[in-house]
């Protein structure tokens, strides 16, 4: 409803009107042209901290936005009269807050975004307050010069102050009210997605978020694309991909377009599915699990939920359609409502992650990722590199390198031709039992080749030969890529420094090297750590250790707190 200043009701009825609100309210309005907006609240925590005759103490950081700037207003029954109201503004001062003892409090602002704030961190620090002397124990109280400089920091920190939350709450509270059917749109039509993707194109958005769901099972070598979803603020809409002639040209120039920045979460999968639609790589993009991975340390890869809980505040049911079989049609609203929250929580997620990147100064590092991860040749599986996958002792038998080599090649190259899962062309069981047989001739893989691979024609055992016998002549070069001279306590003590450097730095140690590229780093096979940001983080130490004659006592690595004994002569050394 719509009270005037002077009491009178302009909009609503009688019934809705509150006397003691106008009092509280109106009052305050007439008085402080300054004040827009007021909020007035009676939660359990701000009466329990105003009934205290301490009032609200500077315990929390919370509670030191309102250092000196807080105001106190005696009960006096309910605040029915005029004469309340006026003590009311004498009390309040030139202040915005104002507890009401016995009551409840009032917070005002310039701005409704400036009342919400204060709003928000009075209760936030009434509450910590309520939990804090519920403990029974010694207060830790900052210095009188601390909590001054406090307010001032704190008060000045940016401008406009409360804006940046107000949008924020405003974004979580439309998330939690709008029903499903109104955050998106499937499409399921050439001219719908023609029509969508123009609308796109004309906001001219700065970012989109993009996420896509796919099928990959034990049948086919290729993921098979199902949804394609987007999201760029004001709109967000599904692409059922799976509709027969359906044309996604109109999605492959987005994902294309150079002005707009396509942000997914851990996107090698999903741009391994566009990429077997559209033959290209969507550019640029920003992955917001390696900017999570630049601005924080975490043991593994971080999940889109985890990060969506950490930096949002938002727990992400997760589990309703995980496993779900993206084939099916109709889709559930609940394999739907899954999907299109992949990309509306990415979508806000892309602004906190730029911020942290830049707060953290390591937005150049992350842009270098991201020139990287676009690289085509990242997503196109060579089957001379498939014997990588494949995990055996190379010191038992080297001779075994041309065994998995040819083997794991020539499964490589018929599962991307024939879009077969790679256990369909030869299992790796199969692969495994050569190793531990030590199976070195083409007429013994042969035998096993023809008995255990199903569905193979003549020509593709003809052309496993082939692949054998080219390996086999190359083999002096093919051996040189064993590992050589590799020494484990060298790995366990880089791996203690490593993971001891990103710790300090704050930054995913997964991110830097997994343990693969870092025993080739060693062996002198791999020169990820020694390029671009990652020399610069840790590859110059890795270098200087290497190059370095001193030698470390390897008993201290079996120890941890040795840590620092290690760090400390890599230091000495100029090795980190």
């Amino acid at each position: 409803m719509r009270v005037s200043l002077d009491g009178n009701v302009i909009e609503g009825t009688e019934y809705q009107y509150n006397k003691t609100g106008y009092i509280i309210h109106g009052f305050v309005y007439q008085a402080r042209k300054d004040i827009q907006a007021i909020f007035h609240l009676h939660t359990p925590s701000i009466v329990a901290v105003s009934s205290l005759k301490d009032g609200l103490l500077p315990i929390s950081q919370w509670a030191l936005h309102f250092y000196n700037k807080i105001s106190y207003h005696n009960y006096n029954s309910l605040a029915l009269s005029n004469t309340e109201g006026k003590r009311l503004i004498a009390d309040l001062k030139e202040n915005f807050v104002m507890l009401m003892r016995n009551h409840g409090s009032i917070t005002c602002g310039r701005t409704i975004q400036e009342a919400m704030f204060y709003t928000y961190h009075l209760e936030r620090a009434c509450k910590t307050q309520c939990l804090t002397l519920a403990m029974n124990r010694e207060l830790s109280i900052p210095s009188e010069e601390i909590c001054s400089k406090a307010v001032k920091d704190l008060l000045s920190f940016e401008s406009n102050l409360g804006e940046r939350d107000w949008h924020a709450w405003v974004r979580l509270i439309k998330k939690k009210v709008e029903p499903p059917s109104e955050k998106y749109m499937l499409i399921s039509t050439t001219s719908e997605l023609e029509d969508t993707c123009e609308e796109l194109i004309a906001k001219k958005p700065k970012f989109i978020a993009v996420d896509t769901e796919f099928i990959r099972n034990n049948l086919i070598y290729y993921p098979k694309l199902s949804l394609i979803q987007i999201s760029y603020g004001e709109k967000s809409f599904i692409v059922d991909a799976l509709v027969p002639e359906i044309d996604l040209s109109f999605i492959k120039k987005i994902m294309l377009n150079q002005v707009i920045t396509k942000v997914f979460h851990s996107c090698r999968q999903d741009i391994e599915s566009l990429l077997t639609v559209f033959k290209c790589v969507p550019t640029p993009i920003f992955d917001t699990q390696v900017a999570a991975m630049f601005c924080h340390y975490y043991h593994d890869f971080i999940g889109y939920s985890k990060v969506v809980e950490q930096y949002q505040g938002i727990a992400l049911d997760k589990i309703k359609a995980k496993n779900s079989d993206w084939l099916r049609r109709p889709l559930s609203e609940d394999q739907l409502d899954y999907a299109i929250n992949d990309v509306v929580h990415l979508y806000d997620l892309y602004q906190i992650l730029c911020n942290k990147l830049e707060e953290n100064n390591r937005m150049c590092w992350f842009q270098e990722e991201m020139e990287s991860i676009v690289n085509i040749n990242k997503y196109l599986h060579s089957p001379k590199d498939a014997w990588k996958r494949i995990k055996f002792n190379y010191e038992a038998n080297p001779r075994l390198v041309l065994t998995v080599k040819a083997v794991s090649e020539w499964q490589e190259t018929l599962a991307q031709r024939y879009n077969m899962n790679r256990n369909k062309v030869i299992n790796n069981v199969v692969i495994a039992g050569f190793i531990e047989k030590n199976v070195e001739h083409v007429d013994e893989i042969l035998d096993d080749l023809k008995r255990n691979a199903k569905n193979i024609k003549d020509a593709d055992l003809l052309e496993f030969v082939n692949i054998f016998n080219e390996n086999e002549k190359n083999w002096m070069q093919q051996n040189s890529i064993l590992p050589n001279n590799y020494d484990k306590s060298v790995f366990d003590i880089l791996s203690i420094i490593l993971d001891s450097k990103c710790k300090e730095s704050n930054i995913s140690r997964k991110l830097v090297s997994s343990k693969d590229e870092l025993t080739g780093s060693i062996s002198g096979q791999i020169d990820k750590l020694f390029k671009g940001w990652r020399y610069d983080f840790f590859g110059r130490s890795v270098e200087s250790f290497l190059n370095t004659s001193s030698k470390f006592e390897i008993s201290a690595v079996k120890s941890a707190n040795n840590t620092t004994k290690i760090r400390s002569n890599l230091v000495e050394n100029n090795c980190c």
